[in-house]
Order: structure tokens, then C-alpha cells, then sequence
């Protein structure tokens, strides 16, 4: 298989489909790696936000997104955007998230030139290349 990843962990998690088949989504095909990761999955066609947050209402799909909701916009400490008002859980989101702002796209496609806010964008981008 010809595909990379960043981390062994992905690796290891793309692995483990090739060896047991994986479970493929009903509604678009898409394979994963366990039960819980279909179920949740599977929310993105469902709606489905079972995690609300306790402070404001807003739902989730998985805990993991409320959790990062929680702390960038209701635990102290959170970072501030100056441009618009918006808390970031951390100084490097902050500086993902002020691109928007600035237009900036210091990532750059080695193939074609086009420029990304973010290196998982270009990441992405890449694989119309191969």
C-alpha cells in the first residue's frame, strides 16, 4: 500500500485494516478501525451530538470535541484572538486560527505551488499528486 502517514500510530491504525478488513460504513463506504470509532463515525451522517456541554448547551459528537470546546471557550486561561474575539485552548491554535485573518499560507505544495493555512490541508492536498 502506498499511502504515508505522519505518526507510527497512524500507521499502525491504517495496518490494522489491510490485516483484519477493517468495518466499513453503511452510509459512504469509509473504513475504520474499530466499533466505537464506526459509531461515532457514523454521527456525521446522523447528526447525531450526544455530548452536550454542561456550561452552554452546544452539543458534540464526541467527547474528545467537547472536551476541546470546554477548554478554549469556558476554562480560564484560554487565548484570545484580538481580531475577532474568539478563545483558542492553546498558543498554537491561536496562531492556526489568526491566518484566517491574515490570509497567510506558509505551506506550501512542493508539486504545484499552492499555498495552505495548515500543514494537515496541504497534507491532504498532496494526495491529488500521487
Amino acid at each position: 500500500c502506498p499511502k504515508r502517514f505522519a505518526s507510527a500510530r497512524s500507521l499502525q491504525k491504517h495496518r490494522q485494516v489491510h490485516l483484519d478488513g477493517g468495518l466499513s460504513c453503511p452510509d459512504c463506504g469509509k473504513t475504520l478501525t474499530s466499533k466505537a470509532s464506526l459509531v461515532t463515525h457514523r454521527r456525521i451522517h446522523t447528526g447525531e451530538r450526544p455530548f452536550a456541554c454542561p456550561d452552554c448547551g452546544k452539543g458534540f459528537m464526541a467527547t474528545k470535541s467537547l472536551s476541546k470546546h470546554r477548554q478554549a471557550q469556558h476554562i480560564a486561561g484560554g487565548f484570545i484572538c484580538t481580531d475577532c474575539g474568539k478563545s483558542l485552548s492553546s498558543h498554537p491554535a491561536l496562531v492556526a486560527h489568526q491566518r484566517i485573518h491574515t490570509g497567510e499560507r506558509p505551506y506550501e505544495c512542493p508539486d504545484c505551488g499552492k499555498g495552505f493555512m495548515a500543514v494537515k490541508s496541504l497534507s491532504k492536498h498532496r494526495k491529488i499528486h500521487r
